[in-house]
């Protein structure tokens, strides 16, 4: 074999760009009747107009006194985590409470559950002291006599 017999190429950054372009084929997907409420053209002037933007108008502002309650970031995390709690649960526990950690939660901060969840295995049993052990007599310390106060001194 030759060397004029084997053309070599390679591309460069220089080489003449092979686009083929783009071209829909049937019919567009693109759901043409929310043009108008996405084009920034016709938002604007609405808003100039009413001085609200459209999803505020439909969904309300919300207000309340949100002082006491943590972040979103660690709120997020406190729910991520509860989450991660619950679905360590036994399968059947979860299933009681129909794989929904909002009625797991109802149910445990109600103390009439108490026993239901000891028997779950949820809470350990109640420990009771032992009949052998004395109770403790709560005896309260005798006051000492306070020292009288000094007699002043005549030479002072």
């Amino acid at each position: 074999m030759k060397k004029s017999d084997v053309s070599r190429s390679f591309k460069s950054a220089y080489d003449p760009v092979d686009d083929p372009g783009f071209s829909t084929v049937g019919d567009s997907l693109t759901q043409q009747h929310m043009a108008d409420g996405c084009d920034i053209n016709k938002i604007v002037p609405r808003y100039q107009s009413t001085g609200v933007i459209d999803h505020v108008a439909a969904f309300k502002a919300q207000y309340g006194d949100f002082v006491g309650l943590p972040d979103y970031l660690r709120s997020f995390h406190l729910i991520d985590d509860s989450m991660a709690l619950f679905d360590d649960l036994p399968a059947d526990v979860r299933e009681r409470f129909n794989n929904d950690p909002g009625d797991f939660l109802q149910f445990a901060n109600n103390p009439d559950n108490e026993s239901e969840m000891i028997k779950l295995g949820l809470l350990p049993p109640p420990s009771y002291p032992e009949a052998s052990e004395a109770p403790v007599e709560n005896k309260k310390p005798k006051k000492e006599a306070s020292p009288k106060p000094s007699e002043p001194s005549d030479g002072v």
